[in-house]
């Protein structure tokens, strides 16, 4: 099977996207790696897509696909191929998020109106928190955490994140505090 990227990419996206992950074969038989080549089509179709709904689309697929793995009892290595796809998605639509959605205003309402459908405001600063990874970290820890054969979850991921901020903080008081002391 072969995912055909459509020239209009909205046209047709989700069935794209269906059909990437409609070659696993997962009634008891164990996943051949070519079958696992279908998630690499699906992150082909990530790198393409632009807008919100298209990469929302790819991330709740590889979740949904991450779920029925891990009731199918697949090994880790292939259930943590579901999930770097959607930790990918998930970086993606932090960035679209972090473009596109107004930040603050006066009433709650006003911010709650500025999300795209079926993004709530919590959500939004999870998947911002994400995008707020250096891609190189980023891709270290993905490739740390399956190297340790642990399980791959979007938490690791925003956990990195808040130390990263903490760190950035820490270092900038220090140096506030060395300019005090030097001065």
């Amino acid at each position: 099977m072969v995912l055909t990227i459509p020239s209009d990419f909205s046209r047709g996206f989700e069935s794209a996207v269906l059909a990437a992950f409609g070659g696993l074969r997962l009634s008891g038989h164990p996943l051949e790696e070519t079958r696992l080549a279908h998630i690499d089509r699906a992150r082909l179709a990530l790198d393409r897509a632009s807008s919100v709904a298209e990469v929302k689309t790819i991330r709740d697929q590889a979740e949904a696909i991450r779920v029925f793995l891990k009731q199918q009892k697949a090994s880790l290595a292939v259930q943590n191929r579901a999930a770097e796809l959607k930790l990918y998605a998930e970086r993606r639509l932090g960035e679209l998020l972090h473009k596109t959605v107004r930040k603050g205003g006066p009433a709650k309402l006003q911010r709650e109106a500025s999300l795209p459908a079926g993004i709530s405001r919590a959500q939004s600063h999870r998947l911002q928190l994400v995008a707020s990874v250096p891609e190189r970290r980023f891709e270290t820890h993905v490739a740390e955490v399956k190297a340790r054969g642990e399980e791959l979850t979007s938490v690791g991921v925003r956990k990195l994140a808040q130390r990263i901020r903490r760190d950035s903080r820490v270092r900038a008081i220090s140096k506030q505090n060395e300019s005090a002391c030097g001065a």
